[in-house]
């Protein structure tokens, strides 16, 4: 098949390239010309209540019509919605938030995988993700124009961030997404979180260098230098580690890892601590009847997760919305206030007018089960013998913004040099501008899994009966993995491994293929590989018998795996899509 990333690698009509970071909590976009200008969207709370966060990001919300149609996005979807909900003119109308953790570890992801809006009714989720994807490319097509830019929509080249643990499926789902909405695949690439964030970040001044005649200034990493980056984003968090090659280009040291220890873990247990205090009946009832509360308490939180600021007594002051409140003393008969007063809570907590007054070693222990798993996780990598000379960690991504964590892991790592880049939520999406200007600045990728195809050979002694077939009079084993890469193994950008298969008979005119991957090292396809795809390669001219030849390509060291098959006997090059979203 042909790889629609490749084909933007070479020459090509693009003046400009436009980059989606879309976020399990925010996202954001910005472009950047061949000549090195960056510009990123910025976004304003427009009286959502969000006015005080970083205006670089929008959340990702989407709300449309009871019909379906588009709406809003972002502050203007919650703020709308809100406004309609508290005058109870909402019914029907689709609100989606915090949708994107779908596709991560989702097994049985395919073309007609749903999304629930905020009343429980389903609709198509490449629908939903289109929308988002659709809004933010005609924006800043719009941006463009009223800049009086002359360029075209075919000389642009998108490129959208995916988290690196990502599926394969989840990025082919991605992909189809921004096809519906109106971005060709040969206009687009998908970057890798961690990669474009190390992309920018191995440009920044953090070390200090001295010339000959004394004189001092601080210069980025050098080549030679190795370093970890976490991208610790909403929902996710995604370690890889690099070295920056003499040409400047990036190796890739270990395989990307991590997890689902984003920051939107914590939101959620600052919640769960506020409905412990207020009761589930409460919280629920501002589900409910409050939109406008329940925006009011998120942005709250997101706030104090990231500054964590306290009083001159230790504590963590969170102004609680004053609908909240108000249900709570109609359904209890006492303020909150003298409740806590009155209770258990008065030893940890207090109320002092609308402002909920916390400990703050009881805040900092919210933090606990993200935080745990981000330095286990990273502990654990460190101890891999290819990170024995990463001196640097580079924290990224908007929890990367908060005072718990870059505490934490300066603590925690004491014997690294910590690196935290000024507007560290905005690195990944300036690195994917980089990175799409520049595809090869990442140059050698390693493989997660292992990958191969199954086929027949013929029968050997100590293959499985269970597995003997009998084919035109000769004995076949059937669903022998046939191993094309292995899991650690490091390939360059562009590179492709290949097998040759045979027909199994004289007159076959098409050569079917499964490809599988696993994290072992298997003999046949047993239950340890995971079918990723088919391909039907046509093989019309039967001459050759059995003695024609399929060739089956690879292609690595992208971060979309691609293949390909051609039938040499006709010479006929087969574009084949490895479809993972219709694989079950």
């Amino acid at each position: 098949m042909k790889n629609p990333q490749q084909q933007t690698n070479g020459a090509d009509s693009t003046l400009l390239v436009a980059a989606i970071d879309f976020g399990t909590t925010y996202s954001g976009f910005a472009y950047g010309f061949k000549d090195g200008t960056t510009t990123v969207k910025s976004w304003h709370g427009e009286g959502s209540g969000l006015d005080q966060l970083a205006s670089y990001k929008a959340p990702t919300s989407l709300l449309l019509t009871p019909e379906g149609s588009f709406d809003s996005f972002g502050y203007k979807a919650e703020k709308r919605y809100s406004d309609l909900a508290d005058n109870d003119d909402h019914e029907g109308w689709k609100f989606f938030k915090h949708f994107k953790m779908l596709l991560h570890n989702r097994k049985n992801l395919s073309h007609d995988t749903t999304l629930t809006d905020d009343q429980g009714e389903e609709m198509p989720a490449k629908t939903v993700f289109a929308h988002c994807i659709r809004y933010m490319k005609e924006d800043l097509t719009k941006m463009l124009s009223e800049k009086k830019t002359s360029v075209r929509e075919d000389e642009i080249r998108w490129v959208i961030t995916v988290p690196a643990i990502w599926e394969e499926a989840s990025k082919q789902f991605m992909r189809e997404a921004a096809k519906e909405a109106g971005i060709p695949s040969n206009q687009l690439r998908l970057a890798l979180e961690p990669e474009a964030a190390s992309v920018h970040v191995k440009d920044i001044p953090v070390e200090r260098s001295e010339n000959q005649r004394g004189d001092t200034s601080i210069q980025p990493l050098q080549p030679g230098s190795r370093y970890m980056v976490l991208d610790l984003g909403g929902g996710t968090v995604d370690v890889t580690v690099h070295e920056i090659l003499a040409d400047r280009s990036l190796r890739e040291l270990t395989k990307a890892s991590g997890g689902a220890w984003g920051g939107a873990k914590v939101n959620t247990e600052f919640l769960n601590y506020i409905e412990e205090i207020v009761g589930k009946e409460v919280m629920d009832q501002m589900r409910l009847e409050s939109h406008c509360g329940t925006l009011d308490l998120n942005s709250e939180i997101e706030q104090k997760k990231r500054s964590l600021t306290v009083d001159n007594q230790n504590r963590v002051v969170i102004k609680l919305p004053a609908v909240i409140l108000e249900m709570f003393e109609n359904r209890n008969g006492v303020t909150l206030a003298e409740y806590i007063k009155n209770s258990n809570w008065g030893n940890i907590v207090d109320m002092h007018k609308e402002k909920l007054r916390i400990d703050y070693g009881t805040i900092a222990k919210l933090f606990a089960p993200s935080v745990k798993s981000i330095v286990s996780h990273t502990e654990d990598t460190l101890r891999d013998p290819l990170c024995e000379n990463v001196h640097d960690i580079v924290l990224v991504g908007g929890f990367a913004d908060s005072k718990v964590i870059r505490t934490t892991m300066k603590a925690h790592f004491s014997n690294y040099r910590v690196i935290i880049p000024q507007e560290a939520g905005l690195a990944v999406l300036r690195g994917a501008v980089q990175f799409g200007l520049q595809p090869s600045l990442v140059a050698e990728r390693i493989s997660r899994f292992t990958y191969g195809t199954s086929l027949y050979r013929y029968f050997m002694e100590g293959d499985p009966e269970e597995r003997k077939r009998k084919i035109e009079g000769q004995f076949y084993c059937k669903g022998v993995f046939n191993k094309l890469a292995g899991r650690g193994d490091t390939f360059s950008v562009g590179q492709r491994v290949e097998t040759a298969v045979n027909p199994l008979t004289a007159d076959m005119t098409q050569m079917p293929l499964s490809f599988y991957k696993t994290v072992e090292n298997p003999q046949y396809t047993d239950n340890s590989c995971e079918l990723i795809g088919n391909m039907l390669v046509d093989m019309p001219n039967t001459e050759g018998g059995l003695d024609r030849i399929v060739m089956v390509y690879l292609n690595f060291g992208d971060t979309e795996l691609q293949a390909e098959g051609v039938d040499t006997t006709s010479g006929k090059q087969v574009s084949v899509t490895l479809d993972l979203l219709s694989v079950k």
